[in-house]
């Protein structure tokens, strides 16, 4: 009989179509092989809740959480890469930027611009290693060195966020110049003393860590972020050795003093931060300048009565204000005759002498040993108004004036060496 005999094995299940599961729901943790809902991971930052797994991140999605809601201002956004050399592998390049700008929405791989990170205007660069792989071409490095310039010229912060794996092959020795270019240009933000934050991401290798990514005044990395030259597997057949557990990560090259400090990433803005609150500080006032004391101005006298041609004042705007340096050139110390105040050759008295109209700076005179306290020179006669030209480089001295009163000599110039 049929009901004897088996004629259906297992349970039949029908299915519906569309009944499973949707992709993009769940992502599995590189670090602990934990599966998480994206959702929630997405809110994490791209943080593994579970171990602490940083995943890679966009420009733009790092740019969202790094600045200030609204703050930032892309900048130099038409400059993309060509294809220089005509370059072709297994694919053209130009097809490879074409896919790479369609896939990812981005025309280069690092987006720049302003922005503020908790009120600080800062320079921001930012690298995306979806963008054939955050390779530095042609375009990525003059975005990066007009990011520098704009710091320099607005006086603020620069930030650099990188990821990448070198310099673009496609682009030969093109690409290698944007390593000494980017240098350079951060050699002179260096000089005028403006603040540069360096933050590397998994993974920052090759040109790029070798160029502006090492050279930030403080160098900030994510946990577990590969940082490097040439990447491990590539030295372990170089040198033929075990590389040390850890090697080229970020304990292990801030160990090694490559980093300044390893910041998880939601920490990251409150970091940078407060190390801008540190570096930069507030723009003062200029203050005003001290005033000077009482008698401050008067010429020190010497010893003989006369007075030392480095404390001499500068007065009038005309030849009269010339009459220190002429002092100083002749050798002679002693007050200048003319416009202006004058001392004494009595002891320290200061009073003024009007000189006579037309009346210029004449040579300068000396009291004599005889000379009795209180006694003053004659003024000099009025001369013609050719003869008001101070003595220069190549005209000759005046000859000297005829001896005055009781005591008081004329000081010869000295002779002109032939």
């Amino acid at each position: 009989m049929s009901w004897f005999k088996k004629t259906h094995f297992g349970f039949k299940i029908k299915r519906r179509r569309g009944a499973d599961t949707p992709d993009g729901l769940w992502r599995k943790c590189d670090g602990c092989s934990e599966l998480l809902f994206v959702k929630d991971l997405e809110r994490n930052l791209l943080v593994c809740s579970k171990c602490g797994f940083h995943f890679r991140i966009g420009a733009r999605e790092y740019i969202a959480f790094l600045t200030d809601e609204g703050s930032f201002e892309e900048l130099f956004s038409g400059i993309t890469s060509t294809d220089p050399l005509g370059f072709r592998d297994t694919k053209r390049y130009v097809d490879r930027l074409r896919e790479n700008r369609r896939q990812t929405g981005l025309g280069e791989s690092v987006i720049v611009g302003r922005a503020r990170i908790a009120g600080h205007r800062v320079a921001l660069a930012v690298m995306d290693f979806a963008f054939l792989g955050g390779t530095l071409g042609s375009a990525t490095g003059e975005k990066v060195r007009r990011t520098i310039v704009l710091a320099q010229e607005e006086g603020v912060p620069l930030v650099i966020v990188s990821t990448s794996g070198g310099a673009r092959m496609q682009e030969g020795i093109l690409s290698l110049m944007q390593m000494a270019k980017t240098a350079v240009a951060l050699a002179d933000l260096a000089d005028r003393k403006i603040f540069f934050i360096s933050i590397l991401l998994d993974p920052t290798t090759a040109g790029v860590a070798a160029s502006y990514a090492a050279l930030g005044d403080v160098i900030l990395a994510e946990p577990g972020a590969m940082i490097g030259f040439a990447g491990p597997r590539v030295i372990q057949q170089t040198i033929n050795q075990e590389l040390p557990p850890g090697f080229q990560r970020a304990d292990f090259v801030l160990e090694h003093g490559m980093i300044d400090m390893i910041v998880p990433r939601r920490e990251m803005r409150e970091r940078v931060a407060r190390l801008i609150d540190l570096a930069v500080e507030p723009r003062r006032a200029p203050e005003r300048a001290p005033e000077p004391a009482p008698g401050a101005g008067v010429p020190a006298a010497t010893s003989q009565g006369g007075v030392l041609p480095e404390a001499l004042p500068a007065t009038g705007g005309g030849p009269a204000a010339g009459a220190g340096p002429v002092v100083a050139r002749l050798g002679v110390a002693g007050p200048a005759v003319g416009a202006g105040p004058a001392v004494d050759a009595g002891p320290a008295a200061i009073r003024e002498l009007e000189p006579r109209p037309g009346q210029m700076p004449g040579p300068v005179q000396t009291p004599g040993p005889a000379q009795a306290p209180g006694a003053t020179q004659a003024p000099e006669p009025a001369q013609a108004p050719g003869d008001a030209q101070a003595p220069g480089p190549a005209q000759a001295p005046r000859s000297a004036q005829a001896p005055g009163r009781a005591g008081i000599a004329p000081v010869r110039p000295p002779r002109r060496r032939e």
